[in-house]
């Protein structure tokens, strides 16, 4: 079993300090006995995961890594996300409850160097439509408001360079914080 992580480049401000990857394992449950041990080798703060595939039955503890705090975000069949933090950046989860429902957002505040970060993770699904893409136009300034930084990753299953309107919203995002 291999968790592989594609390579991307991500500019985090460096007042955080912060550790951050984002994996898609496809499914954490057959996968899970890997990613304890990828995360304590590898000193990351925060670990972002979208297709989880978890559902509402799977209990929690079966998927604890020691100082880290479980976030999820389930829904029937593939899909869902999670975030690990570890609990010395006392995280607490932003109630996403009221934005879309195709697709899967997770939010949660933490403090880092006396700084307030929102760290978010968003799962779409390939099959929604491209115009649901407004949601997170919509969604991400809420999210972003009220903190010293935002950083969001995800798996958003877009083509870039077949929609010019998610990549109007990006550069919207961009300069908004």
């Amino acid at each position: 079993k291999v968790v592989s992580c594609q390579n991307v480049t991500t500019s985090i401000p460096s007042s955080t300090g912060l550790g951050i990857v984002h994996i898609n394992p496809r499914s954490v449950c057959n996968k899970f006995a890997d990613v304890p041990q990828f995360i304590l080798n590898s000193n990351y703060n925060i670990i972002a995961i979208s297709e989880s595939w978890l559902r509402k039955d799977i209990p929690s503890k079966l998927y604890s890594i020691y100082n880290y705090k479980l976030f999820r975000k389930d829904r029937e069949g593939t899909g869902a996300v999670m975030l690990y933090i570890q609990r010395k950046l006392g995280p607490v989860v932003v109630d996403t409850q009221e934005f879309n429902n195709d697709i899967e957002c997770l939010a949660v505040r933490l403090r880092c160097k006396n700084l307030s970060v929102t760290m978010c993770v968003i799962y779409r699904p390939p099959n929604i439509a491209y115009t649901e893409l407004q949601f997170m136009y919509d969604i991400l300034p809420e999210l972003s408001h009220n903190c010293d930084v935002f950083i969001c990753t995800g798996e958003f299953n877009v083509n870039l360079q077949m929609v010019i309107f998610f990549v109007t919203s990006c550069n919207h995002l961009v300069s908004y914080n």
